[in-house]
């Protein structure tokens, strides 16, 4: 409005088994609350919602800890940082459609789908802690999956212990990652499977990741076109990806 305060705030509640937190309108603050027993988001960001920040929240034991409400248009410019969503049925956090905002800094911690999923294109996945995820056992779950996007770029994230085959990765029909950067994540399983072109893995020397040596960067059996990957090979993986060989970076 005109006084420049944000539409929405909501700070540091409690709620337990009841709806989620909804962030509406543009501008909506959510900060230090703490959301339990949601049937279905902890907190929920609502239709062309934009500019909203989503801060040191905790988002346990819900359906899902933080995601978008269904049937979403587009949810723009978010800042999504520094929450915990632990142990929800589904996914830690599930953002469908989100563009141009931030995911940075979350612990997203033992949810029986993926930690962080989403179709995110232009958007910034930094920091997160993301540990013993898919612990429904379901395969074609991951750390973090991709929807169809672009232009994400996933940094520095810590993604341990999934029970899936792939620590990032993209949505198995859904998919089509283009043009997205990953870089420097620390990994104990592939990152890989992206059917789109122009990828690019980088694996600073100081990191022990892992890439896949089935479908690595590759469209399926398919060469990447105009893709990149750069960084050091665990455990005797091939170096060869399709028409790409790995790198070390000094």
């Amino acid at each position: 409005d005109a006084s420049g305060l944000p539409s929405i705030i909501l700070t540091h509640s409690r709620a337990v088994t009841r709806p989620p937190l909804a962030c509406i309108l543009t501008g909506a603050l959510a900060i230090g609350n703490t959301i339990k027993g949601a049937a279905q988001e902890g907190i929920a960001l609502h239709e062309w919602t934009s500019d909203d920040k989503i801060l040191d929240n905790t988002c346990n034991y819900n359906k899902i800890g933080i995601g978008t409400a269904p049937n979403l248009t587009t949810s723009v410019k978010c800042d999504i940082s520094h929450n915990t969503c632990k142990y929800n049925t589904q996914n830690g956090m599930d953002l469908q459609t989100f563009t141009d905002g931030t995911i940075c800094d979350n612990h997203v911690i033992g949810n029986a789908w993926s930690g962080i999923e989403g179709s995110l294109s232009n958007t910034l996945i930094q920091g997160n802690y993301v540990h013993n995820n898919c612990t429904s056992g379901t395969n074609t779950y991951s750390g973090i999956r991709l929807g169809y996007c672009a232009d994400a770029q996933v940094k520095d994230n810590d993604i341990l212990n999934s029970n899936s085959a792939y620590a990032i990765t993209e949505i198995p029909g859904n998919g089509y990652v283009q043009a997205s950067e990953f870089i420097d994540n620390i990994t104990d399983k592939a990152i890989g499977g992206f059917s789109g072109p122009g990828n690019t893995v980088v694996l600073l020397p100081a990191k022990a990741s892992v890439l896949s040596n089935i479908s690595g960067i590759a469209v399926g059996a398919l060469p990447l076109s105009g893709g990149t990957m750069l960084g050091p090979i665990k455990g005797g993986v091939s170096t060869t990806f399709g028409n790409m060989t790995a790198t070390t970076l000094n």
